[in-house]
């Protein structure tokens, strides 16, 4: 027995490699069970907003000869912490939806870079995108005030 979990009739190198497995199974497990203490309860809406920055690219075609030509970034922005029926918070949700966008959108950049398109332009598309949504938000979060 080489180690706390014996594995009788495995050589050496299985035996790690169960060992691996073992204890990387356990530390997913873990964390999935400390995301399930985290999540909100049942009826308690996720203050979240998606920012998507998207792309039409041709990557492919399907067996019928369909092209297929969208690539998009999806970022989420949680603003439970934010009070936003006070300027500073709807600033502060704003700032965010920026960041992610730009993040969102460099990332694109590296992963499928496409002559004439730019983080620019992008970044803007998608904070405009995500805007519609945030005001909706705002203007619900003001008028339940």
């Amino acid at each position: 027995m080489a180690g706390p979990y014996p594995a009788p009739n495995l050589d050496p190198e299985t035996a790690m490699t169960s060992q691996y497995a073992l204890r990387r199974t356990s530390l997913f497990a873990l964390l999935a069970i400390g995301g399930g203490l985290a999540a909100p309860s049942h009826g308690q809406p996720i203050e979240t907003l998606t920012v998507e920055a998207a792309r039409e690219v041709k990557v492919g075609q399907t067996t019928t000869g369909i092209p297929v030509s969208e690539i998009t970034v999806r970022s989420r922005v949680n603003y439970a912490d934010l009070d936003l029926t006070t300027d500073a918070g709807v600033k502060a949700l704003k700032d965010r939806i920026r960041d992610a966008a730009a993040g969102a959108c460099k990332e694109m950049n590296v992963r499928v870079p496409a002559e004439g398109s730019s983080v620019e332009s992008c970044t803007r598309d998608a904070v405009k995108s995500a805007m519609a949504e945030a005001d909706k938000v705002i203007a619900a979060k003001r008028g339940a005030k």
